[in-house]
């Protein structure tokens, strides 16, 4: 067991997305994208599903995901949208190999222009959002030989579809940034007077890119800090860790905990981090 800890520091955007436990039944490849996409995908990771494990748990990282079954007979592939509590989803192929996309909070929109908030703890298929290239993109991954391989395929597709991220506003993504270096920040209302947005038109744009309320998302930023925190130094005090990152008491912090992740701090510890 162990957790992914994806957070560049000062080679790209300082992101602290998605830092996602994960459990190792599977063969599992993970790798980073090409230095022209940082800011746009977090990471990339192939998994081969036996018929015994057909279902795995999504949990809140605040980022979305594109995930590809690369079955010859049936490729599939799903978009799946944020999730604000730890979900299990099922493989639609009982067995085989998924390549998956996990984007950084926002980028996912600027390619796939669909509402966030309608994708909110859903997946839909990537046929009803780009009819006319998911077969051809589909095929080309059902056909590539190796991961990296399958890596490179989908960069040029993604390639062919930057022109659309102009579409995010520059400001919009200032505060998302602004909120990943301190998740208390968007509480100030230094921070709205700084980017010159209402608080209703902030609200708005949450949802709109986000799919969730800014008060929502950054809970889920101060949760996948929390994570870090703990992988990084698992012998902590909880105490001392809730009050620095920012909790009203430990109460509120075993809370919050157990909704993002179905454990508490604990069980987490436990579970997903190797003492060391």
């Amino acid at each position: 067991m162990s957790i992914l800890d994806v957070n560049f520091g000062s080679e790209t955007r300082s992101l602290l997305y998605p830092i996602l436990s994960y459990s190792n039944v599977e063969s599992i490849l993970i790798s980073f994208p090409s230095n022209w996409c940082r800011g746009i995908v977090a990471y990339y990771f192939q998994v081969h599903v036996t018929k015994n494990v057909i279902h795995r748990t999504i949990y809140p990282t605040g980022s979305t995901a594109l995930s590809f079954g690369c079955d010859y007979n049936k490729p599939e592939a799903l978009f799946f949208g944020m999730s604000t509590f730890p979900r299990e989803v099922e493989f639609p192929i009982s067995g085989g190999h998924y390549f998956v996309t996990v984007f950084w909070p926002c980028m996912a929109y600027a390619f796939f222009p669909i509402p966030s908030s309608e994708l909110v703890n859903r997946n839909i298929s990537l046929d009803e959002i780009l009819p006319r290239e998911s077969e051809r993109i589909k095929e080309r991954l059902v056909f590539s030989k190796t991961f990296q391989e399958r890596i490179h395929v989908f960069e040029k597709f993604l390639e062919g579809r930057t022109a659309l991220l102009g579409k995010i506003p520059d400001r919009f993504l200032s505060l998302i940034e602004a909120i990943h270096h301190n998740s208390d920040y968007f509480r100030s209302e230094k921070l709205a007077r700084c980017i010159c947005y209402s608080d209703r038109h902030i609200r708005r744009l949450f949802l709109k890119y986000i799919g969730v309320s800014p008060k929502l998302y950054t809970s889920m930023v101060r949760h996948q800090k929390t994570l870090r925190a703990l992988n990084l130094n698992p012998h902590q005090d909880l105490a001392g860790l809730a009050f620095e990152q920012g909790y009203y008491d430990q109460s509120h912090f075993i809370k919050e905990f157990k909704r993002f992740q179905g454990s508490t701090p604990v069980q987490f510890i436990s579970k997903f981090i190797r003492i060391r």
